[in-house]
C-alpha cells in the first residue's frame, strides 16, 4: 500500500499502539481543538465582515460603499475646481 508521506506520519501519531493509547487521545483532542478554533475564527470573520457592510450601508444610505467613494471623489473634484477658480480670480483681480 503506497500512501503519501504526510498521511503516514499523521496516522502513525493518531493511531498509536496499545501502550501509547493516551498519547493518541491527546493528539485527537488537540486536533479537534485546533479544528474548532479555526472554524470559530472563520465564522467570526465572516460575521464581522457582513456586519461591517450592513452598518456601512445603513450609515451611508442605499448606495453603500460605492456611494461613499463617489461622494469622496465628487468632493475632491469640487475642492480642486474651487481652489483653481479662486486662484484664477485672484490673478485677474
Amino acid at each position: 500500500m503506497d500512501i503519501p508521506f504526510e498521511l503516514h506520519i499523521a496516522l502513525r501519531y493518531l493511531l498509536a499502539k496499545r501502550k501509547q493509547a493516551f498519547i493518541s487521545v491527546i493528539s485527537m483532542v488537540s486536533t479537534i481543538g485546533v479544528t474548532v478554533g479555526v472554524m470559530a475564527t472563520i465564522i467570526a470573520l465572516a460575521v464581522m465582515t457582513g456586519l461591517q457592510q450592513t452598518l456601512r450601508d445603513r450609515i451611508l444610505g442605499h448606495g453603500g460603499a460605492r456611494s461613499h467613494r463617489g461622494t469622496a471623489q465628487r468632493f475632491a473634484i469640487s475642492e480642486f475646481a474651487r481652489h483653481h477658480t479662486q486662484r484664477s480670480s485672484a490673478r485677474s483681480g
